[in-house]
């Protein structure tokens, strides 16, 4: 049984996300962030819940991630 490996980037405008089944590569997402999005928030560790969330959005609409582990 392989591995499922989850690989999240947060950037300065936008949040990177791939799933990959062992090294292949199964999904890969771009969610972008506007400047006025991001000064909402006024330590970068504030946006943790609010780029969950959206990683957690994103992956529900494209993909069963149930059976990921951390």
């Amino acid at each position: 049984m392989g591995f499922k490996i989850l690989a999240i980037n947060p950037g300065s405008t936008s949040t990177k996300i791939a799933l990959y089944d062992d090294e292949q590569p199964t999904l890969a997402l771009t969610l972008r962030h506007s400047a006025e999005e991001i000064a909402r928030f006024p330590r970068i560790i504030d946006q943790l819940d609010w780029r969950k969330e959206m990683v957690l959005e994103a992956l529900a609409k494209t993909v069963s991630y149930t059976h990921l582990r951390a």
